[in-house]
């Protein structure tokens, strides 16, 4: 699994901007909890070497989302 910092510099390799990681994070946020959430992170941290730069930003911007609702709380 992946962390939130890896997650974001390998999105950032792949050819992503941090103002699409932050954009898709804004998107997620309403997410973070639910099943549907958790089972997409779950999915795009199991085969990472299939990921294209759509997916590494959604998941980088999923971890971020996360992380800054856990922040919050």
């Amino acid at each position: 699994m992946l962390t939130k910092k890896e997650a974001i510099e390998r999105a950032l390799a792949a050819g992503a901007t941090i103002d699409q990681i932050n954009r898709e994070a804004e998107l997620q946020a309403r997410q973070v909890g639910t099943t549907p959430f958790n089972n997409m992170i779950r999915a795009l941290n199991m085969m990472t070497w299939r990921n294209t730069i759509t997916e590494w930003t959604r998941l980088a911007g999923a971890m971020t989302a996360r992380n800054n609702i856990r922040k919050k709380a």
